[in-house]
């Protein structure tokens, strides 16, 4: 049978849905996470719930908000203009990690996701196509990479060794200029280590 399933993307924060209806880590969806993961545990299987932000991919005429990435661009994922985002919006976002994961724990999920591919948000800042910032979250992997690290960081602390935390992250954008093998393979070791 299988081991365990993953209730894929479900949102930290309302302006990173893809999606208007898409599930968010509120107060308002632990009743139905928790009847997933008493469904699953009840047939022997354990239930992972994938925490992220979309950025880029974001929906911002469903949501109402506009899509936050590394850099300003248009068209995104949704065809739509993304705005840049500001420190606040990064450490937010950050933030939104960390408390999504502790909502994982309180929906009684065996493992949490963190969603660092598909130019989601934390992808788009480390795809050096994407992200064009000239600041500290630009320019050399080590600068892109710490919006990963940090909201791996933020996850870690939040749930301690009491679920599993595993990763989904690009190996390779598959564009010129994108994400390598080589920096994907150096950003999960870093991921590793923190």
């Amino acid at each position: 049978g299988v081991g365990m399933t993953t209730v894929a993307y479900c949102a930290v924060a309302p302006d990173g849905r893809t999606e208007a209806n898409q599930i968010q880590w509120t107060a308002e969806a632990m009743p139905g996470l928790r009847a997933f993961t008493d469904a699953m545990h009840a047939e022997g299987a354990a239930a992972s719930g994938q925490i992220g932000n979309a950025g880029p991919g974001a929906d911002p005429r469903g949501n109402q908000m506009p899509a936050i990435g590394p850099s300003r661009a248009f068209p995104n994922l949704a065809g739509r203009i993304t705005r840049k985002a500001t420190k606040a919006d990064i450490d937010r976002v950050i933030a939104a990690h960390g408390n999504a994961a502790t909502r994982a724990i309180e929906a009684g999920f065996d493992a949490v996701e963190v969603h660092l591919g598909h130019s989601y948000f934390a992808s788009a800042f480390l795809s050096p196509k994407v992200n064009k910032r000239k600041d500290e979250y630009g320019g050399p992997l080590e600068n892109r990479a710490k919006v990963a690290r940090a909201i791996g960081r933020v996850v870690r602390d939040a749930v301690g060794d009491q679920i599993a935390i595993i990763a989904k992250l690009n190996m390779t954008d598959g564009v010129r200029g994108g994400i390598t093998l080589e920096e994907s393979i150096q950003t999960a070791k870093w991921l590793e280590e923190d």
